[in-house]
């Protein structure tokens, strides 16, 4: 386990040689479950990149975290400027804090000139696993005791990490042999990880405190191996037994460098197990979707070839000719006719208007369009097949793969899912008016897709004013400004695409997509503006001068 007590106790030492005396510079979460600390002096950078999501809990320290320009959003700006003055390892508990003081420039001292801590607590409590600022809290402090209260979470949802106190986060367990004989070995030692057992060579019931002592006492500077085996990437503070044979496992002497191989190796399996399972399903869509094509064919077919050609139907009124009226029809006609093919008679219908034989002539047209229509059907349906075919031996193949490299090749080599794969005209509703782009989300994920993936800062962005409706945008052109009939017009889809579709005017928000952002937890289809003019305008779907692509 990479977050066990006993390791945390080894990285939170290693972390103070490396962060007491640094100060604060950056804090920063630009992808989900995902928050990077930058701390720095004149000399010295050191950065912790901490991932806490409900499948995975992992710290690791890389020597370099650029900030991207976009999608990033500010954490813990109360701690910004604040230097590091002491680590704390939590007893029995995965969770250590990071007291952090103010400097020179950001001092603030109480009635008895002491400097105020905050303190970042560290849970990792697997998928409970949060990170928490606490700041002192004097209205609560009668007796002057300290007291310190819950005032920032990394993961909001988590709402009973309010109520934790930091005094309380100590497990002071009597670690010794009578303890040990009267509660046993999970009630003394409740942090050991399951790799303890195997190394003693015993089960936990039948150990005796002498083996355990052992294993303490090499706890206290272990070897940390990162193993990996077909199904998993752990770790763990414990050689891997000899009888493991298909596990590869590497050694590492330091906490710091543990970690980041174990991140390293991890989220190389994690994310490439994710990205193959996202591409199987989209092939397995696609599947589904030919496997449904090739029956509705299958059906048509049916229905056309065991339906009586209009060929015959033709052929049959020529046949009768003399036994029908020489004027075109007054109305529609059903007439009884001699059925030469099957000798026996036969329905058919005479069209208003038109004479028998000219009748026939429509048939014999539909006859045209009908073998048409046949081959096109047997020819698309030959398609699909072979589609289908290559669809599933490409899941196959890629199910097969244990590689990220070999993914990728694979993908490159049969050109599947290249950028293009995904058209456009089926990710959005796609207009062109005045030779300008206007691009309408479908619901409310697809206008997040369409906002923070496919617009520009210089797209103008439209959505109906406090009703829940659809993104608009309007494609930037270099060098040119948005013509006021297309704002219009674009004001126009806004609006009908929303809520307000039914209303008489609906005033519709518009403003340059750079200033259009979706702070963190906000719901599906959210965002905030933070400029905005409003143009009023009628609910209007087509128009004769604006063409859907």
């Amino acid at each position: 386990m990479h977050l066990n007590y006993y390791f945390l106790r080894q990285l939170s030492a290693a972390l103070s040689t490396q962060l007491e005396g640094l100060t604060l510079v950056s804090c920063f979460s630009q992808n989900k479950d995902e928050v990077v600390f930058g701390w720095a002096t004149t000399e010295k950078y050191f950065c912790i990149r901490a991932l806490l999501s409900s499948d995975i809990c992992c710290l690791s320290f890389p020597d370099d975290y650029r900030r991207s320009r976009n999608n990033s959003v500010d954490l813990f700006q109360g701690v910004i400027g604040y230097e590091v003055k002491r680590i704390r390892q939590f007893v029995n508990e995965r969770a250590f804090a990071i007291y952090l003081y103010p400097n020179s420039t950001t001092a603030t001292e109480d009635e008895n000139n002491t400097p105020t801590p905050k303190i970042l607590l560290f849970k990792l409590h697997g998928q409970r696993s949060n990170i928490l600022l606490f700041e002192q809290n004097t209205e609560e402090n009668p007796d002057n005791t300290a007291l310190y209260v819950v005032t920032e979470l990394f993961r909001n949802h988590l709402d009973k990490d309010w109520d934790l106190r930091i005094e309380h986060i100590d497990r002071a367990i009597p670690q010794n042999a009578d303890y040990f004989e009267q509660h046993g070995a999970f009630k003394t030692f409740p942090t050991f990880e399951k790799g303890f057992w195997e190394f003693i060579g015993k089960k936990s019931d039948a150990a005796r405190f002498s083996d355990i002592e052992t294993a303490l006492h090499y706890l206290e500077n272990p070897t940390y191996y990162v193993r990996i085996n077909d199904d998993e990437v752990d770790f763990s503070l414990f050689p891997t037994p000899a009888t493991a044979t298909d596990i590869v496992t590497h050694s590492y002497t330091a906490p710091i460098t543990a970690a980041n191989e174990f991140y390293r190796f991890f989220s190389r399996r994690y994310y490439f197990e994710g990205e193959k399972a996202r591409i199987c399903k989209k092939i397995d869509t696609k599947i589904k979707q030919t496997e449904s094509y090739i029956q509705k064919t299958e059906e048509k077919l049916l229905e056309v070839e065991y339906k009586t050609p209009y060929e015959q139907y033709a052929n049959i009124i020529m046949a009768n000719l003399h036994d029908l009226p020489k004027q075109p029809l007054p109305v529609a006609q059903q007439v009884e006719l001699y059925d030469f093919y099957n000798n026996t008679t036969l329905t058919i219908r005479l069209r208003e208007g038109l004479t028998p034989q000219k009748s026939a002539e429509v048939y014999y047209r539909k006859s045209k369009n009908q073998k048409i229509e046949i081959d096109k059907l047997y020819k698309n349906l030959e398609e699909k097949q072979d589609l289908l075919k290559t669809l599933q031996q490409h899941l196959q193949a890629i199910g097969e793969l244990t590689e990220f490299r070999a993914l990728k090749k694979y993908l490159k080599e049969f050109e599947l899912f290249d950028e293009g794969e995904e058209e456009l005209q089926y990710l959005f509703r796609r207009f062109e008016y005045q030779g300008f782009e206007i691009w309408v989300g479908k619901s409310a994920k697809n206008n997040d897709l369409l906002t923070q993936r496919y617009a520009y800062k210089e797209d103008l962005w439209l959505h109906a004013k406090d009703v829940a409706g659809s993104h608009v945008i309007i494609k930037y052109q270099a060098g040119k400004k948005f013509p006021y009939p297309v704002i219009e017009k674009a004001a126009q889809l806004a609006a009908y695409y929303s809520k307000r579709k039914n209303d008489t005017l609906c005033p519709v928000t518009y403003t340059p997509k750079k200033f259009v952002r979706k702070p963190k937890g906000f719901a599906e289809g959210m965002v905030k503006v933070d400029k905005e003019q409003v143009l009023l305008v009628a609910p209007t779907e087509a128009m004769t001068d604006l063409r859907e692509d």
